[in-house]
């Protein structure tokens, strides 16, 4: 999917991609971070969330996990939702920013994910300070959500890995 990306540390950045997005407030965003080491030093990880983050991080899966940070917009009832993304061009991003980035979708809130440029609803495009046009995105699913703060692999939303595949990984490894 494409992103909307901002300084997630920045509540003022945040709030520009809300209403660009015309998101809900209460509704908070993931983020996304360069490697699974910077994940640890935001989120506590679990037994769960390490067998996961091995399997498929970087990759299409957004953890939620318990947050060490405070962040507002991303955290909520203390947990926070964080994606390790297999891309390029966010890992060179990564590489010079450092901090956290807004994890969500370039599309209106409720309208369809975005599979390349052309799909990017135009009143958004014209609300963001740049547009990087990699192409038809790897994956035509959103990020697998799964709730792991509680120590089990709970899916709150199916996407690009399917779940009995999540669900199956996380079952070997307890064996």
């Amino acid at each position: 999917m494409y992103g909307l990306g901002a300084d997630a540390t920045n509540a003022s950045a945040v709030e520009k991609v809300f209403l660009a997005k015309r998101r809900d407030p209460r509704n908070v965003v993931s983020v996304a971070v360069g490697d699974v080491e910077a994940a640890r030093e935001i989120a506590e990880f679990n037994d769960v969330a390490d067998t996961i983050a091995q399997s498929f991080l970087p990759g299409p899966v957004t953890l939620i996990l318990k947050s060490k940070i405070s962040i507002k917009y991303a955290v909520s009832n203390g947990n926070i939702g964080i994606r390790v993304p297999d891309d390029k061009f966010f890992g060179e991003l990564w590489k010079d920013f450092g901090r956290p980035i807004t994890s969500t979708s370039a599309n209106i809130s409720g309208k369809r994910d975005p599979i390349c440029v052309d799909d990017v609803d135009g009143s958004l495009l014209e609300s963001v300070a740049a547009v990087v046009d990699g192409g038809r995105t790897k994956y035509e699913k959103a990020s697998t959500v799964v709730d792991v703060s509680g120590g089990n692999a709970d899916i709150v939303r199916e996407g690009a890995v399917p779940a009995d595949i999540l669900l199956r990984a996380v079952t070997a490894a307890k064996s």
